[in-house]
């Protein structure tokens, strides 16, 4: 009995480290088994990220070609008009006020729609691109031409500040697996 008694009482003060390697093998076993079910594929966090991505650039789409059409369409050839000399100045700046509500409009719709943190950069040169060709518009209601000049060079850097976010935002859905927007420049 005495040979039994020893056992038991091995047994039993190995009990605590037994059981405390138990429980952290199955502490560990059931962590492993959150992460596999969250996320079976181990593809998950990607699929949300393409998801994103995907869902802000249809969301941009609209407001960015509806500015596009203001500044492709009606700015720069009107811009031109005057610098070939079939424009003046003063009928180009009767112009400028439609396009500085056009352009505000499309600023505030741009400006509802929120960014991947990803994309916060590239949403940053977008809205920039916005300010400046809203300031093209100003610069040219004043009617001289040494306004027109100077909306030139300020619609070269709004073009320039599209384009560098145009190139972030492809370069994000080259990075995610996807195709890149058929809706924005990719340099």
């Amino acid at each position: 009995m005495s040979a039994v008694a020893g056992r038991r009482g091995a047994s039993t003060s190995r009990s605590p480290l037994i059981v405390a390697v138990s429980g952290l093998v199955g502490v560990v076993s059931l962590a492993g088994v959150a992460v596999v079910t969250a996320n079976p594929s181990g593809r998950g966090t990607d699929l949300t990220r393409s998801s994103e991505l995907s869902s802000y650039v249809a969301a941009i789409h609209t407001p960015l070609a509806q500015g596009g059409q203001v500044v492709v369409e009606e700015m720069r050839p009107a811009l031109a008009d005057v610098a070939a000399g079939r424009l003046s100045p003063s009928q180009l700046a009767a112009r400028a006020q439609s396009w500085v509500t056009a352009l505000s409009s499309v600023k505030r719709s741009f400006d509802a729609i929120q960014a991947p943190l990803e994309l916060s950069h590239a949403r940053g040169f977008f809205d920039r691109s916005l300010n400046l060709y809203i300031a093209v518009a100003e610069e040219v209601e004043i009617g001289t031409a040494p306004a027109v000049a100077s909306a030139i060079s300020t619609g070269e850097k709004a073009d320039a500040m599209f384009d560098q976010g145009a190139a972030i935002t492809q370069a994000a859905l080259r990075a995610a697996g996807l195709a890149p927007s058929r809706t924005l420049p990719n340099p």
